[in-house]
Parts: C-alpha cells; structure tokens; sequence
C-alpha cells in the first residue's frame, strides 16, 4: 500500500451532502486517491476530482472497487509471479460485490475501457467494458512487445527496463494502432508476441504491415506458453533470442 500523504474531502460523498467533516477521501504518496466511505477512486495519472463526473454516462466503475486485494487475488496473481505492487503500480481495482479484479483504462480523465477477471466460477471468466484501446507500458522502451493480455505485458516490462508491451486485449492485427503511433514506434523493434494457436496470424498480420509501413520492423513470435505463465528466468531466454 503506498503511503497516506492527507485527507480531503470527497466531491461523491459532498455532493450528496455527507463529509461535512472534509476527510473521507484519503491521498497517496503514489498520487491515486480513494474514498473508504462511498468507494470514490481516482488512478495515481488522473488527478482531477471531476475525472468520475466527466465519464461517459454509458461506462462506470462498479461502486465499491477498493485496493484492499483479497488473499485469493494475491494468491492467483502469485502463480505468474505478479505481485500485490504490481497491482497497485498499475492501478488495479477489486470489487467485491462483483467478486472481480478490474483494470481500468483512462484517457484525459475518462474512463474509456475497462476489463475484469471474474473469481466467481458461475460468470464468464474475463469481461470487457467500454472501447477497447491497447495499453502501452514503458513508453521509453527500446524494443515493444505486442500481446494478448495485461499479466503478460506486465510480466514482460518487468523482466528488462528496455523493454516494453502493448497489450491488445485481444488476438487482432495492431496495425492500425501502429500506424497511428509513428512517433512512438518508429526505429524500434517491434515484436508481435501473441498465443501458440495464433501464430500463423501473427505471420500474416507482420507481412501486411511491414508491407503497408516499410518503416516497421516488426516480426512474428511465439512460445509453448502464454509470456504470463513463463518464468522470469525462461521469459528472459526467450526474449534474448530474438
């Protein structure tokens, strides 16, 4: 848990009357803000009270996402070597009406995108919510790593201080986003990491890019299992040979 820097109040609980005292809403060292009272949460990058009132009216957080990660989380997490400073780092969310761990996106203080990993085994394991907008991790990375999933973008950023992911959220071909993003991607390397099944898309997906954008050098991989499930010493090996 990061530090307790002060308190203030609350604009959910003020504008329903209630903190008359000025102190539900406890800061953070890291910057992210949380109201223990009504459940009001801002990230550590979103830092104006008006974030929640600018959200689109269609897309909001469940009402009682907290930080205080049950032990069944911290144990799930633990078997992709993941750990509870990770899930603080990146500003993930538990609710526990929902039974589900949620991993917000925000831009400009709105809340576009949004997916959870359900521990209720009567509900779909994995949803998402919103506009769905690859996540880019280490911006100043030499070498970015294209996947599937955030536990294995965070694996990945984790295992070298040059390296970065973009996580998908799904099995797509990035190109567009690539496209979109010269600034960010150009003289990089750019690596398309997505599961064994999908490899030959991965192959395919490579091709029409480097064809449309000859700036790109971008290049299919694979691995017997997800980056998430391998260790660090095995996911280093892997990334090393390519």
């Amino acid at each position: 848990m990061s530090t307790l820097l002060t308190k203030k109040q609350c604009p959910n609980c003020s504008k329903k009357g209630r903190d008359n005292h000025g102190d539900n809403l406890a800061v953070y060292a890291d910057g992210h803000s949380y109201c223990y009272s009504c459940g009001y949460y801002l990230p550590a990058y979103a830092f104006s009270p008006r974030s929640i009132e600018k959200q689109p009216t269609f897309l909001n957080l469940p009402t009682d996402v907290m930080i205080d990660y049950p032990t069944k989380v911290i144990e799930y997490i633990a078997q992709y070597e993941i750990t509870k400073e990770d899930l603080i780092k990146f500003n993930f969310l538990w609710s526990e009406k929902l039974d589900r761990l949620i991993f917000p996106i925000w831009e400009n203080d709105q809340l576009i995108f949004y997916t959870g990993r359900s521990f209720d085994t009567q509900k779909s394991k994995w949803i998402i919510r919103g506009k769905v907008n690859p996540y880019v991790i280490n911006r100043n990375a030499k070498r970015f790593y294209f996947v599937e999933d955030i536990f294995s973008g965070i694996k990945i950023s984790n295992t070298d201080k040059d390296l970065g992911a973009v996580v998908l959220f799904n099995s797509h071909s990035p190109k567009d986003f690539i496209i979109n993003n010269k600034k960010l991607f150009n003289n990089k390397k750019l690596f398309l990491y997505l599961d064994r099944d999908k490899f030959t898309d991965s192959i395919q997906f490579c091709k029409v890019i480097r064809s449309v954008n000859v700036w790109v050098d971008i290049k299919p991989m694979a691995s017997k299992r997800d980056p998430k499930d391998e260790s660090y010493e095995t996911l280093r090996d892997i990334l090393c040979e390519v």
